[in-house]
């Protein structure tokens, strides 16, 4: 990535952050919620093995204001959700570290991928972060959706999964919109090509049926708890 590129990513994804945290009321933006990004390396550069710039992380920071902003609508401005939701991929830049270093060893993918999701609690939790927000900011992705096929998921931590499905980088398009955008990570080469076997071997279906099989469900039981008139994939619009 060449330096002017670099800074102009810094300064499109800073703005979309500070627009969208404009809407969260600062008292539930706490400081830690910064600590969290910078211990996570989410504002520090990405380098090559060769010290060349590579890539801003800026745009995870983007994506998790973006699913607070959807989060705190939907739950009427519940403070432990939207803090939840600004740090629930704090810790993403380590977790790809650890993708990567699986790939280089030979280590089965899903099983590092499942362990840097565990890690990431004990990562918020050293940060001094509430333990009630820590189990909320984990109900996302593998690890929230066994949490809701097991029934070990109250409204806060079904509506913190929701909101994350509902934001396709920092941009709220809904939940088919947004597993849609992700589609050809899972194809041969992509960031999450191991995903299909591994869920085959658990649920028996693919990545996306799986997903749908438990999110389209969750999406029409949130849609009536929150008394929504609407179509239930139009939830996320209250974000809008």
């Amino acid at each position: 990535m060449e330096v002017f590129a670099f800074f102009a990513d810094y300064e499109g994804q800073g703005g979309r952050i500070a627009e969208l945290l404009a809407r969260i009321p600062v008292a539930m933006v706490p400081d830690r919620v910064v600590l969290a990004w910078e211990a996570g390396g989410l504002l520090s550069p990405g380098w090559s093995p060769q010290k060349t710039l590579t890539r801003t992380w800026l745009n995870v920071v983007a994506h998790q204001v973006a699913v607070a902003w959807t989060a705190y609508q939907l739950s009427d401005g519940d403070p432990v959700l939207t803090e939840a939701a600004l740090v629930h991929d704090a810790y993403k830049r380590r977790e790809w570290e650890a993708d990567e270093r699986a790939k280089q060893e030979g280590v089965e993918r899903g099983e590092a991928n499942r362990q840097a999701e565990v890690d990431s609690g004990s990562f918020l939790t050293n940060l001094g972060f509430d333990p009630e927000v820590v189990t909320v900011a984990q109900t996302t992705s593998d690890l929230g959706l066994d949490r809701i096929v097991s029934g070990d998921a109250d409204l806060r931590a079904k509506l913190m999964h929701y909101a994350d499905d509902c934001v396709s980088g920092d941009q709220i398009v809904g939940y088919k919109q947004r597993f849609d955008d992700l589609l050809p990570q899972f194809q041969p080469g992509g960031r999450y090509e191991w995903a299909n076997d591994a869920f085959q071997k658990k649920y028996g279906m693919t990545h996306r049926e799986t997903f749908d099989s438990v999110v389209l469900p969750l999406e029409t039981e949130l849609a009536e708890r929150l008394h929504y008139k609407g179509d239930p994939s139009t939830l996320y619009t209250l974000a809008l």
